[in-house]
């Protein structure tokens, strides 16, 4: 029971650490398409769609 015990706890921290990383990997895209978005169309054109389906800008505190 023991030697069950220990491989499954070693299963779910290897699937951590890969939803980890997959969730760091995500969010430095959208930085990256964020700076983009910037570049292309200038500082506060990059929006996002919220809940109530209003445009708030990234970062805002109306979101």
């Amino acid at each position: 029971m023991k030697f069950t015990r220990q491989r499954a706890t070693a299963a779910n921290i290897v699937k951590s650490l890969i939803f980890i990383n997959f969730t760091d990997f995500y969010v430095f895209y959208l930085f990256l398409n964020e700076l983009a978005m910037r570049a292309k169309y200038g500082a506060y054109v990059t929006m996002y769609f919220s809940k109530d389906k209003d445009f708030y800008p990234i970062g805002s505190d109306l979101a």
